[in-house]
């Protein structure tokens, strides 16, 4: 299926977030260093040009987010399809387990609006 111009322009930014959050990830894991929010300087570094907003986990740790911006019609599930396909080439793993986990959910909420690759 031939994707159009958006929806390969939105892929691309997550593309580029996720190959940045695999490198700074790997240099907060290296440093022992989990409160260093990897996730905001990856997402500073893929140079998608909207404002991130940060999210911890339990343990107070970063914990990466984005959100796609898709118009009615526009692909959501194909686009969540192959995000999902770019994050597992990125880990080498799928999605089970804890540390793996990837959540997918459809929104019109405004805090989607705010933040994250759109079109």
């Amino acid at each position: 299926m031939k994707l159009k111009e958006y929806q390969e322009r939105t892929l691309g930014e997550v593309k580029r977030f996720l190959e940045q959050l695999a490198v700074w990830r790997g240099k907060a894991r290296a440093s022992d260093e989990w409160l260093f929010d990897f996730a905001e300087k990856a997402w500073e570094k893929a140079g998608v040009g909207r404002m991130y907003l940060k999210k911890k986990d339990g343990l107070q740790r970063p914990l990466p987010a984005f959100c796609l911006k898709v118009p009615t019609g526009g692909g959501k599930t194909l686009l969540a399809v192959k995000t999902i396909d770019l994050r597992s080439r990125f880990t080498g793993r799928r999605c089970c387990g804890s540390e793996t986990a990837m959540i997918l959910t459809g929104s019109t909420s405004t805090s989607c609006r705010r933040a994250g690759p759109s079109s």
